[in-house]
Order: C-alpha cells, then sequence, then structure tokens
C-alpha cells in the first residue's frame, strides 16, 4: 500500500499491522479504532484524518502530517513522531509512553490528560499546546519551546526542562519535583515552587512575584515591562 491514494478512505478497526504505508495519502480517512502496530506510515498524508481509539504502538510516523488529526484515546506506545507534523492534533487522552516526539510540531495541539510518560520531546515545538493534566513524568523535553503552553496540574515529575522555552507558560498547580529546570538546576523535592522558582524568574529579567492565597502555597509571577503574564 505504499504511496497508495486513500482519501477519506472508511478504514475503521481495519487490521493494518505490518503495513507499508510511507508516502500514502489517507487525508481525512476513517481509521479509529484501526490497529497499525508496526506500521510504517514516514512521510504519509493523515491529515484529519480519524486515528481515535487506534492502535499505533511501534509504528513509525516519521516526517508524517498529521494536521488536525484525531488521536483522542490513541495507543502511540514508543510510536516514532520524528519530525511530525501534528499542528492542532487532538491527542485527549492518548497514551503516548516512551512515545519519540523530537523536533515534532505540536503547536495548538491538545494533549490534556494524554499519558507521555517517559516520552522524547526533545527541540520539539509546543506553542500553546494544552497538556492540562498530563502525564509527564521522565519526560525529556530538552530546548523545547513551550511559549504559552498550558502545563496546568501537569506532573513533569523528574522530567528534563534543560534549555526549554517557558515564556507565559501556565504551570499552575504543576507537579515539578526532581524536575531539571530551563537553566540546569534540579527542582527541590517538596511540593511548593516559592523559593526556587523565584530566583529561577529572577534570573530571567527580576520579574517581580506576587503571592496568591498564602493557604494554598501558590503563587502568580508577572513578566516587567510590556510582557504577557504567567501564571503558575
Amino acid at each position: 500500500m505504499r504511496e497508495a491514494c486513500l482519501e477519506q478512505a472508511a478504514l475503521s478497526r481495519a487490521d493494518l499491522r505490518g503495513t507499508d504505508l510511507r508516502r500514502a495519502v489517507l487525508r481525512k480517512a476513517d481509521l479509529s479504532d484501526a490497529d497499525l502496530t508496526r506500521a510504517d506510515c514516514s512521510c504519509a498524508i493523515l491529515n484529519a484524518a480519524n486515528l481515535s481509539g487506534a492502535t499505533l504502538s511501534r509504528a513509525k510516523f516519521f516526517k508524517t502530517n498529521l494536521l488536525a488529526a484525531n488521536l483522542t484515546k490513541a495507543t502511540l506506545y514508543k510510536t516514532l513522531l520524528f519530525e511530525a507534523q501534528m499542528v492542532g492534533a487532538d491527542l485527549v487522552g492518548a497514551t503516548l509512553i516512551q512515545a519519540i516526539l523530537t523536533q515534532a510540531n505540536l503547536s495548538w495541539a491538545n494533549l490534556t490528560r494524554a499519558n507521555l510518560s517517559g516520552a522524547m520531546l526533545d527541540q520539539t515545538n509546543l506553542r500553546r499546546a494544552n497538556f492540562s493534566r498530563a502525564n509527564l513524568k521522565k519526560a525529556s523535553l530538552k530546548g523545547a519551546d513551550l511559549r504559552s503552553a498550558d502545563l496546568y496540574k501537569v506532573d513533569l515529575t523528574e522530567a528534563d526542562l534543560s534549555d526549554a522555552n517557558l515564556f507565559d507558560t501556565n504551570l499552575h498547580q504543576a507537579k515539578l519535583q526532581g524536575c531539571i529546570m530551563p537553566d540546569g538546576t534540579i527542582h527541590p523535592l517538596d511540593s511548593r515552587l516559592g523559593t526556587f522558582l523565584r530566583g529561577y524568574l529572577r534570573s530571567l529579567g527580576g520579574c517581580p512575584i506576587c503571592p496568591l492565597n498564602p493557604k494554598l502555597g501558590d503563587f502568580r509571577t508577572y513578566a516587567v515591562s510590556k510582557s504577557p503574564s504567567w501564571e503558575i
């Protein structure tokens, strides 16, 4: 099926395990609940395709076009998504444990409650992506672009954010225990961000800090001058 034209094809629940779909055109195809375990979809066109509930474990999506694709509750265990184009993709509740998303473009993607524990997101474009309540334990986000991303209640325990861009990122109630921060400092193993992030944010340019409800142990940071505010 290499280079096949399957635009808008009805392939729901199809058994495509190990199938060669390199450079295939599957635009707007229905692949919901399909099994593509170990399939090779490198350089394929799957924009706006329906892959909800699909099994994509250990499949290859190298440089694949997945713009605005529906991947809700899909299983992508150890899936290769290197340089995949996933702008605006819907990955709500998806499983991406140990997936490789290095240099992929996930800007504006919705990863609410997704499981990305142990995933590789080095140098990935995550601008304005929604990671609310996602699991990013031990994930690698070295050099990732997280500007204006929503990481509300995300679990970043022992994750690596070395050289990541966190400008205007929402980290409110995020779990950062043992997380390597952009400056290389390891976050202390306690539940409050205060002392550590005060020093870190000031090193970026002297951002003043305004405490919120002291009972919650939270605080809000505001960038100086004309920069937009961001919440922690």
